[in-house]
């Protein structure tokens, strides 16, 4: 799958105001107010290699946390579509950071956790691409489930075809009202 080509076509989700009903099935892992516990700690702890990236195989464990166990998947693949192309874009904006060609792609791809760990303190650039990792996986998780559970599609079609609400053909319209049908 080009997740990349797909980013493109990838609706942009809306908030609105007041409570939705997603707030009342789960309630955000991720607090902005307390980031350094719900978002910083559980992104450090996903990076199991060590390394400072959270790569694919890592960023299961990272969506399970923000997501309170609702995605509880081993395997990247088994994330849902937005949840990857969220992992693929944050990945990418290495870019704009000075990673040069190829930072976000293969196993030179991953989310950064610098700053993010025990006792760290998050330069101020650190901190906006932390709080963009931790706000942006949140928000696709958030849409996922809500895709899921009140908004998506249907799995197949209906086995029994819907019936017209009609059983012929309607009459045009006149140019002077009736009184018989």
């Amino acid at each position: 799958i080009d997740y990349a080509l797909a980013l493109l076509h990838l609706p942009t989700p809306t908030k609105s105001k007041g409570i939705t009903l997603q707030d009342l099935i789960s309630p955000k892992t991720y607090d902005p107010n307390d980031i350094s516990t719900t978002c910083y700690a559980p992104l450090a702890v996903s990076d199991a290699n060590g390394d400072g990236i959270v790569q694919t195989n890592e960023y299961v464990t990272f969506v399970s946390s923000l997501s309170d166990g609702y995605y509880n998947v081993t395997t990247f693949d088994a994330l849902p579509f937005v949840v990857k192309i969220n992992f693929v874009y944050l990945t990418c904006l290495c870019n704009y950071n000075g990673g040069g060609d190829g930072c976000c792609a293969g196993e030179n791809g991953g989310l950064f956790v610098s700053g993010a760990g025990v006792g760290e303190v998050p330069t101020e650039e650190e901190q906006i691409y932390l709080e963009t990792v931790c706000g942006d996986t949140q928000g696709s998780i958030d849409y996922a489930i809500e895709q899921e559970t009140v908004g998506g599609p249907t799995s197949s079609p209906v086995i029994v075809p819907t019936v017209s609400p009609v059983t012929g053909p309607t009459v045009s319209p006149v140019a002077t009202p009736t009184t018989s049908p």
